[in-house]
């Protein structure tokens, strides 16, 4: 007994004190990011609203992104995320509703299937139309780790399509797309006509049209969940690439895992 409650202290003791350094590890993260927040607000916050409106959030993220501008479509896609945030807390039920016959919200007055009504509460829609025309400052260490994530898999999907694109013109035909596909596929998986088809028709070309550049990211999201319907790649896993040519059984002194598949870049 006295060995099993020593070691039960020690073990506690060492838990306490592992609980410890991580709030201290926590605590020095929050206050660095805080920090390094007040100087962003002190250099692009111009009006000193203590938000980020689109010309100050575009000038923070091209500044730490060393870029000249900011595509307009990751701004688009920050406020549209904000306004979908901002959504999702509207309809979020209160916690804590003071009691009383006034504070109650109203049954909705909508017939349910079996003819009744429908006495579940449900939140107010919030107003069509109204996105926010401003970041808020706590929230915008989110959108900057985001642009970060965008640059990167912007930058392996210019390199996928330059290598595609193999008649230079800009635009990938069928015959690239495919190609492009087929380097992604697990082995025993054909790209079908039936499937350029599909995935074109979700990037809004026709079967024979072309790909340009700013549509390939829908066409690989598409051929990915494709995949995913035939149970060909398991959730959390990863395709093989075919542009490698190393053996099934890894040799001895080489790493295992092989080379993570280019159609995976949006995964």
């Amino acid at each position: 007994m006295p060995a099993i409650a020593r070691n039960a202290a020690l073990a506690n003791q060492f838990k306490n004190e592992s609980n410890l350094l991580k709030e201290q590890e926590l605590a020095r993260v929050s206050a660095a990011r805080e920090e390094e927040l007040q100087r962003w607000l002190a250099r692009f916050d111009a009006d000193n609203s203590g938000d980020f409106d689109r010309e100050e959030l575009a000038s923070l993220l091209c500044a730490i992104a060393k870029i000249p501008y900011c595509p307009d479509e990751y701004l688009d896609t920050c406020y549209h995320q904000e306004w979908m945030h901002l959504r999702k807390q509207s309809k979020a039920r209160p916690q804590s509703a003071p009691a009383g016959p006034r504070s109650r919200p109203q049954p909705l007055q909508q017939p349910d299937e079996g003819g009744g009504r429908d006495d579940r509460w449900k939140p107010p829609e919030p107003a069509v139309g109204a996105y926010p025309t401003t970041i808020p400052a706590k929230r915008v260490h989110i959108y900057v780790t985001r642009f970060t994530n965008y640059l990167h898999k912007k930058a392996e999907l210019e390199r996928m399509f330059e290598a595609a694109n193999s008649s230079g013109s800009g635009e990938l035909n069928v015959d690239e797309l495919k190609t492009l596909l087929e380097r992604g596929t697990p082995r025993g998986q054909r790209v079908t006509d039936a499937d350029l088809e599909r995935v074109m028709v979700a990037a809004g070309e026709q079967r024979d049209g072309t790909i340009p550049l700013e549509k390939l990211s829908s066409v690989i999201s598409t051929w990915m969940a494709l995949l995913k319907e035939r149970k060909a790649i398991p959730p959390g896993s990863t395709p093989r690439s075919d542009t490698t040519s190393a053996p099934s059984t890894p040799r001895p002194g080489t790493p295992g895992g092989s080379k993570k598949s280019s159609a995976c870049v949006l995964q």
